[in-house]
Parts: C-alpha cells; structure tokens; sequence
C-alpha cells in the first residue's frame, strides 16, 4: 500500500515538473512521503528491538533453586523442579516457578507481570509468579507450575509468536 503511494507521488510530481498542473499540492505529496518514510524507519527500528527484548526474557529464570528435602536445602537446577516442592528464596533473588508461600512475608516486585511499580506485601498463603524478585524478606514457596506451564512462560511464548505474525 505504501509501495503504491509512494509510486504515485513520484508518478504526480514527475508530471508536474514537466507541466504547471498541480504546483500547490506539490509540498503536500513531499510532506506525505516524509510521513510515511519516518513510519516506515520507526517501524523497522522496533522489528530490530524485539528480538533484544526476547533474549532479555530468555535470562529472567534463575537457573538454580534451593529445594527443601527433609529440613535440608540443596541447589539444583531448576528444570529439576516439580509441582509440590516446596523451595527456599532468599530476599533480592527471582523466584525459579509460580508458587503459593507457605512460610514467611515479603513485599514481592511483580512490575515485570504486571506493571505496577509498587512491590506487593505478600504472605502465606499468597500466589508469587516466576521471574518475579523476592523483596526484603525470605520465603518458603510450594511450587505449583514449572517450566512451561508458568505464567512467565506462558507470556514469552506469546511474544515469539507475536513476532512471527506478518505486518
């Protein structure tokens, strides 16, 4: 659609120039051409983003947890994870899948999931999202969803299909 327009704004003014046929919309078509030139770089500059934003999100998941296993903590990898280990995350870390907490409070930083910049007070009990970063305080998590089935997973999944879909 674009390609077309541009096409006849060359095709008029080319004429024009030849002619005095439409001298005064001559600034206008330049003007439109300058429009859609800048939406067109503005556009290919966030194509060019979207995939930085991606591989940012691939980093968010701790790559280890400290799972709870007969009053013992020991790191392991967080695809090791199941639904109903119970994890220990330490105040300033993300949490490694979504979870309910079972011991502790904290206030809990959901800005990347939900955009409120407030960190939420969060207790035994409460609901806490992967990626998402612990606060001030120290928790006991059960987790309830891992790997692909969290919402953080759920999310990037979207935006990869999202980048695949024809403009």
């Amino acid at each position: 659609m674009i390609d077309f327009i541009l096409y006849v704004a060359m095709l008029y003014s080319t004429t024009g120039l030849f002619s005095s046929v439409g001298s005064e919309l001559r600034w206008m078509l330049v003007i439109l051409i300058g429009i859609l030139l800048l939406g067109s770089w503005i556009r290919m500059r966030l194509v060019q983003r979207t995939p930085n934003a991606v591989n940012r999100l691939e980093n968010i998941i701790p790559e280890t947890a400290e799972r709870i296993t007969n009053g013992y903590t020991e790191n392991i990898p967080v695809d090791e994870l199941s639904e109903g280990d119970l994890v220990y995350v330490q105040a300033g870390t993300r949490f490694p899948a979504d979870g309910i907490i079972k011991e502790g409070n904290s206030k809990i930083d959901e800005s990347m999931m939900t955009g409120d910049s407030n960190p939420t007070r969060k207790t035994s009990g409460d609901k806490v999202l992967a990626g998402t970063i612990n606060g001030d305080g120290s928790l006991c998590v059960r987790i309830t969803d891992t790997g692909d089935e969290t919402r953080f997973a759920k999310i990037r999944r979207l935006i990869k299909e999202a980048q695949h879909i024809p403009c």
